[in-house]
């Protein structure tokens, strides 16, 4: 804390940490916590004004807000804000869901009674409208938004307060002390309802669409397997507009995302293309013994149908140069479907929304500039894979992380040369030469047929007796090289599950690369 002297021979008082150079003070109030901190910053006017562009960029760059009418009000005020809405640029929404619960509904009643009015007003504003129209007027006030994310989890980075306080949603806090205890606020990170984001990610994108902000990335992180992204997530029918008597003026010219996503260069997507078996059996699909509804079953016999509203929703992506996709239950069989037709053209039977001027032909505009690919959580053929990179006329850094060769055989020979057929197609060229990076890490090989068709195997794949492979090129040493001096070998003494796999998961410590090194979360009058 500063300490006010007087002087010598002056009869005035000064505060040595205002002589300070502004880089100088930063040095020394980065060991305080966030409370000294913001004492600090009260002392006088001169210290406020020379931390406030440290602090802003600590605090205010980066804000993570829940759907709650207090939480989107914040940011809506921030946006208001001449100096907040010009630093804020990374906005994440987080999955808080108020899930009603045998535990929160039988708590003590003011909380039960708190707790229900809480979920009542969130999904009054999830379906009325309110959060749309939050969300929009909040973004066309930031003129610097730079990334929108959707997140399950808070980030762990928080160096001042150490690693074990989270950077919360604004207004947790809050709905903390008025509940009281913080197991009721155990179901923001278990919630119940698999299709949650689902419905989030439309609206987010809704609220960009009627906004003014047009940021370039997108991103869907979900660290557990609380359910990904499903089809009605990527619904792009536009919003019809009314005149004052109720007359539509054509579905085709309402509010629509399609400038949203040609302006993306990033998109990070969670993808789950198979159901938990209690949805799963609504719709008649076919259960396994593990719990799982493999939502491909309705498309094995008509082998025409393997483009699906996704497909459709990746072709007004034409700008795109880094795409990460994170599958849930990687074993789905529809997992493999999916990547074989990405980058592939539409058929012509295939319907787009009104309105949409996208090309059928998504191997041009979709693959032409995707410079870094990501995927992770998911099994397929080695040709699957290799088509798909070939596919990608500028592709420079791959990475594949919890990835599984799928093969039908269950020779061990044959199942010591999956991996290294992959490495002979990146080493090949074109790959050879325009690759910069390559990442793999948790390698596998799936046998489809063991002992009989329809229960699988893993087998863990080691390289060089580690479990990651890192390469970078260099001038002197491109990737062909790089990758030709790598051994591929499944080890004798291979690790086997201890039970069979059928349409289950094997992703559940799946770890992508998160830039949280410096996340920004609550303000401190939010309890930080």
């Amino acid at each position: 804390m500063a300490s006010e002297y007087t002087a010598p021979g002056s009869g005035l008082v000064s505060d040595p940490l205002s002589r300070l150079p502004a880089e100088l003070l930063h040095r020394i109030t980065d060991y305080l916590n966030t409370t000294d901190l913001c004492a600090v910053r009260l002392c006088s006017r001169t210290i406020e004004r020379s931390l406030n562009r440290f602090f802003f960029h600590e605090f205010l760059r980066r804000k993570q807000f829940m759907l709650t009418d207090f939480s989107l009000q914040a940011l809506l005020a921030m946006a208001r804000h001449p100096v907040i809405s010009q630093t804020l640029r990374h906005v994440s929404i987080s999955l808080h869901e108020f899930a009603i619960s045998f535990r929160n509904v039988h708590a003590r009643p003011e909380q039960a009674y708190l707790f229900l009015m809480a979920a009542a007003q969130q999904k009054s504003l999830l379906h009325t409208g309110r959060a749309v129209q939050l969300l929009a007027a909040a973004f066309s006030l930031l003129p610097n938004l730079e990334t929108v994310e959707i997140r399950d989890t808070d980030s762990f980075t928080r160096y001042r307060e150490g690693s074990v306080y989270p950077w919360r949603s604004y207004g947790y806090i809050s709905m903390l002390e008025q509940l009281g205890d913080e197991r009721y606020m155990e179901l923001f990170t278990d919630s119940p309802d698999p299709d949650f984001v689902s419905r989030v990610f439309p609206l987010v994108l809704a609220a960009l669409a009627q906004s003014t902000a047009r940021p370039p990335n997108l991103e869907v992180l979900i660290s557990r397997d609380l359910g990904g992204m499903k089809y009605s997530a990527f619904d792009l029918t536009p919003m019809p507009q009314f005149d004052v008597r109720g007359d539509s003026t054509g579905i085709g010219t309402g509010t629509n995302a399609f400038a949203v996503l040609t302006g993306l260069r990033s998109l990070h997507l969670c993808l789950q293309f198979a159901f938990h078996s209690k949805f799963g059996q609504r719709l008649g699909l076919p259960t396994s013994r593990f719990g799982r509804s493999d939502f491909s079953a309705p498309f094995k016999n008509a082998p025409s149908v393997t483009c699906l509203p996704i497909h459709a929703w990746l072709a007004h992506c034409p700008n795109l140069e880094w795409l990460r996709l994170r599958f849930l239950n990687s074993t789905c069989k529809y997992n493999e479907t999916f990547l074989s037709a990405l980058g592939n053209p539409l058929p012509a039977s295939y319907p787009f929304p009104p309105g949409s001027m996208a090309s059928r032909d998504i191997t041009m505009p979709f693959a032409s500039r995707l410079r870094r690919l990501d995927l992770g959580g998911v099994a397929c053929s080695h040709e699957v894979l290799s088509d798909l990179l070939l596919r990608l006329p500028a592709l420079e850094h791959l990475l594949l992380q919890i990835f599984s060769l799928k093969c039908s055989e269950t020779s061990e020979q044959i199942l010591h040369v999956q991996w290294g057929l992959v490495l002979a197609a990146l080493s090949a060229e074109p790959l050879g030469t325009r690759l910069k990076h390559v990442f793999l890490q948790k390698l596998g090989v799936l046998t489809t047929s063991y002992p009989e068709p329809g229960i699988s195997r893993f087998y863990n794949v080691s390289v060089n007796g580690r479990s990651y492979i890192d390469l970078v090129a260099e001038i002197d040493k491109p990737m062909s090289s790089l990758l030709s001096s790598v051994f591929m070998r499944v080890e004798k003494g291979m690790e086997i599950d201890d039970e069979d796999k059928d349409d289950t998961d094997d992703d559940s410590d799946f770890d992508f690369d998160d830039d949280d090194e410096d996340f920004d979360g609550e303000e401190e009058d939010e309890g930080v």
